[in-house]
């Protein structure tokens, strides 16, 4: 089982801020499912704590047994970077 995950602007009619987003494979990358949304606010990349130069590098996967677990950088709280953790049970 392959999963993978991304930070995506498709909700965002401005094109700038992004939520966090991940898809399984069963078929070993050949196909995915359907991409599941795993933040719960957008998040500005603006908003990183340094003027909208660095938006961190703290991004990953991990497998919990069938559980995906995913860490993203997040700045809903309009100030600065924070790391993110979610995921879904396959």
């Amino acid at each position: 089982m392959v999963g993978v995950s991304w930070l995506d602007r498709r909700n965002d009619p401005a094109n700038i801020s992004y939520r966090a987003f991940a898809a399984l494979s069963l078929t070993g990358g050949a196909t995915f499912t359907r991409s599941h949304l795993l933040s719960t606010a957008q998040s500005n990349p603006a908003n990183d704590g340094f003027g909208g130069t660095f938006m961190g590098d703290y991004t990953g996967n991990v497998w919990a047994n069938n559980t995906l677990l995913v860490s993203w950088i997040d700045s809903r709280s309009g100030a600065n970077m924070q790391d993110e953790v979610g995921g879904f049970v396959q």
